[in-house]
């Protein structure tokens, strides 16, 4: 990452609801955010302290362990030994994922919860291995919302919840496809410019920088239709899409 010295408004807040390795974190750090990371794997969130500690320092990197789930308490997490983005806290995962897991207790609360403590972002990033769901929930008891929003594409619901909290403007996008992109300096419109790279450990772009064109809630539902019916997505071979929103 290269990123310019303009800086952006320092208010700008992004939360990363799936720390692991850190990789979105660093990228919206370098273009200026103050950013909120969420992590259950009290391994990855000792390494992400290390990593990020002059952010920490500074006030602009705030760090919450814990898992997000539908309900407040103590839940287990299932850590995969080889890829740390596979981790889960749904049992439903464990039947697509091989015999490397190493369950442990952490603490859990809902999403909006920490959005009462910590404020309202500007973007929200939810990647939680199937929580996804229960997170953009738990929006619903919020007076105020992020103007933009992207979690996994698990399921129709996801983007349904986004439109009954009055999200109109929707994409489906193809992480795999995403890999093989860059962001270049005519692509720029958020914070300041960092030129990169994406790659598996990073969500990629957000907000005005994701590069194809917002659809109606009618016109994304159809979208991640064809894909569920035409792309080995839910078949298990390893493809990743998003649903991004925006009010």
């Amino acid at each position: 990452m290269w990123p310019f010295t303009w800086q952006p408004d320092e208010a700008a807040l992004i939360y990363d609801v799936g720390l692991c390795d850190g990789g979105d974190t660093e990228f919206y750090l370098a273009k200026g955010f103050r950013v909120v990371a969420i992590e259950a794997n009290p391994a990855l969130v000792m390494l992400a302290r290390e990593r990020f500690a002059s952010h920490l320092d500074e006030g602009r990197l705030t760090i919450v362990e814990t898992a997000i789930g539908s309900t407040k308490g103590r839940v287990e997490l299932d850590v995969h030994a080889s890829n740390p983005h596979w981790s889960s806290i749904m049992p439903s995962r464990r039947g697509q994922m091989d015999d490397a897991l190493r369950t442990i207790e952490v603490d859990c609360t809902t999403l909006d919860c920490v959005l009462r403590e910590h404020g309202i972002p500007y973007y929200l990033k939810i990647d939680i291995e199937e929580a996804d769901l229960d997170a953009v929930k738990s929006l619903k008891s919020l007076s105020e919302l992020p103007r933009y929003v992207s979690a996994e594409a698990h399921s129709r619901e996801i983007a349904q919840t986004l439109f009954e909290l009055g999200y109109r403007r929707f994409q489906l996008v193809d992480q795999r496809e995403k890999n093989e992109s860059w962001l270049w300096p005519w692509t720029w419109r958020e914070g300041r410019y960092v030129w990169a790279q994406f790659n598996d450990s990073h969500s990629g772009t957000f907000g005005r920088e994701v590069p194809g064109s917002w659809l109606t809630i009618d016109e994304v539902l159809a979208s991640f239709d064809a894909v569920r019916r035409t792309v080995p997505l839910f078949r298990g071979t390893p493809t990743w899409h998003d649903f991004h929103a925006a009010l």
